[in-house]
């Protein structure tokens, strides 16, 4: 009983040491092999964030930069109206303007202000007539609502940025986002604006064109982050131009209030950056990737930024450290059973040995006993020296009977 027992002794030592090693590897290595997927994870996904906010980035920038070369070419066009007879001037301004929009769909207005008697000298002749103020001046405000293109004279120009700014710029402005009416319709639009000016240097005013805000915002919207995360477009004055909330359009950015230091710091060195913050929009821990980006010479600089939850950046890296983590424990689950039958099996060998020897040793001395020889190894080489030895013993025995 004793000898079974130290038997039994030998195979459970055989599986916990095997097992304990077996486990401690696999969680060594499981617990590296998790973190260095993790991080790589983790990095993997900081690259994918950035690269989306880059590639949408360059997709906004060169909407604009589309708009920007657009509102030059006008400008020049109108620059050179000096060159038509005067009582023609007008129309074609009026013509470039309405053509324009015609040729490009993706604007829903375009709109020119006058400096006073500066086209044609006629400004008393058109003072409160239709079409114009008590000034006279031209303030001819195109608009195009689902292909339906319509005139209407601005009004509230005096002293504003959208008509100001360019004025006083060298080549042009990126127009913050401003709510206006178009057609009957309230709607924020903005875009860029330029100063017209004729070949001897003279300001004759400034041009624009503008885009719908919220269609730029359906735009963003076709880009999925993770589940709910988002882009927004940041005006240079810290206004959402675009955003997953269109009651957001025109109010200033919640996301740059909170980072005024990070977005004052991309606006001198152009670099994209990243921070977490908890996201008025979503009302959990976000992580920020921000692309700033400039216009041709104009000096604004806006900001697309794609918005991330943590939460959802985080279930991403864990689904697959669980498929490992399920792996290894299955892994380890088999290599403990295939150890523990080889262990059963080894034991057993030694078993069949040690029985008989005991029953030489104790037993009746049966010296016909063989041992079946399973495997060439170190077992088998055990029986088959058992064996011959029981063959020698037999022997010596015989020869001393006779």
């Amino acid at each position: 009983m004793a000898d079974e027992e130290k038997i039994h002794s030998l195979r459970e030592r055989l599986l916990f040491t095997i097992g304990g090693i077996l486990g401690a590897i696999f969680i060594l290595g499981g617990v590296f092999l998790g973190a260095f997927i993790h991080r790589t994870l983790g990095i993997i996904n900081d690259s994918y964030l950035q690269s989306v906010s880059r590639a949408n980035a360059q997709e906004t920038k060169t909407t604009f930069a589309k708009a920007y070369t657009d509102c030059l070419s006008l400008a020049r066009s109108v620059g050179l109206t000096g060159s038509f007879p005067e009582e023609y001037r007008r129309n074609h301004i009026n013509d470039t303007l309405k053509q324009t929009l015609k040729a490009h769909s993706e604007y829903v207005d375009a709109w020119f202000v006058s400096e006073p008697n500066a086209i044609d000298g006629l400004d008393d002749d058109f003072a409160g007539t239709e079409g114009y103020d008590e000034s006279g001046r031209m303030i001819p405000y195109w608009t195009n609502i689902n292909g339906n293109i319509d005139y209407s004279p601005l009004t509230d120009y005096v002293g504003s940025f959208w008509y100001e700014n360019p004025l006083h710029s060298q080549e042009g402005v990126l127009i913050e986002p401003n709510l206006y009416e178009l057609q009957g319709k309230q709607m924020f639009v903005g875009g860029v604006a330029a100063p017209v000016r004729s070949p001897d240097g003279k300001t004759l005013g400034s041009i624009g064109l503008d885009f719908d805000w919220a269609s730029v915002s359906q735009n963003l919207k076709k880009s999925k982050i993770f589940n709910t995360g988002y882009f927004i477009l940041i005006s240079d004055g810290g206004l959402v131009a675009a955003g997953p909330r269109e009651s957001d359009i025109g109010n200033p950015s919640k996301i740059l209030e909170g980072n005024k230091s990070l977005f004052a710091n991309a606006k001198n060195n152009l670099a994209n950056f990243s921070f977490e913050d908890k996201d008025a929009v979503l009302g959990k821990k976000c992580r920020y990737f921000v692309e700033p980006f400039k216009i041709g010479n104009a000096k604004e600089t806006w900001f697309l930024a794609v918005v991330a939850p943590v939460s959802e950046m985080n279930s991403k890296k864990n689904a697959p450290l669980t498929a490992i983590i399920i792996t290894f424990i299955i892994s380890l689950l088999v290599g403990i059973g295939i150890s523990g039958y080889v262990i059963t099996k080894t034991v057993l060998q030694i078993r069949d040995c040690a029985d008989a020897m005991k029953n030489i040793a104790q037993g009746d001395g049966d010296l016909t006993v063989q041992l079946k020889i399973h495997h060439n190894d170190e077992l088998g080489l055990l029986s088959k020296y058992f064996n011959q030895t029981m063959d020698k013993i037999r022997t010596s025995i015989s020869s001393v009977n006779t």
